[in-house]
């Protein structure tokens, strides 16, 4: 599984339990529970919860439970915990980095792969950063279209001009 799903199925469990234990606590009359802006995330406030849960007697956790899952059988989780429990604020999108080590190069208005390629105005200048990317398959090759000279990986696409 990769680290993005893996990611959301921590996120997924952790509201699901969240939200059953404020189920739990709400049954036995504990009000307004968590508020999930005090939290950054789904995981703190399942942290909060279990805190909350836990520190009360034996006997009126072993009573919340039985109320609460009565309770989550006639209602559901989500009608009930949705009225006990506000999300965590959505965090902001993480800025992306540059697909490629061509960043702040002048595109090519015509030649086109997955973007727009980037152009070098002289064969040197391409050549010289091909000599510090990390990439050895790199070649250099004229635009078919007489714009200046690219840089990608030698294909039956490609013309190589000399």
């Amino acid at each position: 599984m990769s680290k993005k799903g893996k990611a959301q199925l921590k996120h997924r469990r952790s509201k699901r339990a969240a939200m059953r234990i404020a189920v739990f606590l709400h049954a036995v009359g504990i009000r307004r529970v968590c508020d999930g802006y005090d939290c950054r995330n789904w995981t703190e406030v399942l942290g909060k919860l279990l805190k909350q849960y836990e520190s009360l007697p034996d006997g009126l956790r072993r009573q919340a439970r039985d109320v609460g899952r009565k309770m989550i059988r006639a209602h559901g989780t989500m009608a009930i915990a949705s009225e006990l429990l506000s999300s965590p604020p959505a965090s902001p999108p993480k800025p992306r980095p540059p697909r490629n080590s061509y960043a702040g190069q002048p595109k090519c208005p015509r030649s086109k792969s997955w973007d727009f390629k980037s152009v070098w105005g002289s064969r040197q200048a391409a050549e010289e950063f091909c000599s510090h990317d990390h990439d050895r398959g790199l070649l250099v090759y004229r635009c078919p279209f007489g714009v200046g000279w690219h840089i990608g990986h030698c294909g039956s696409h490609h013309e190589l001009n000399g």
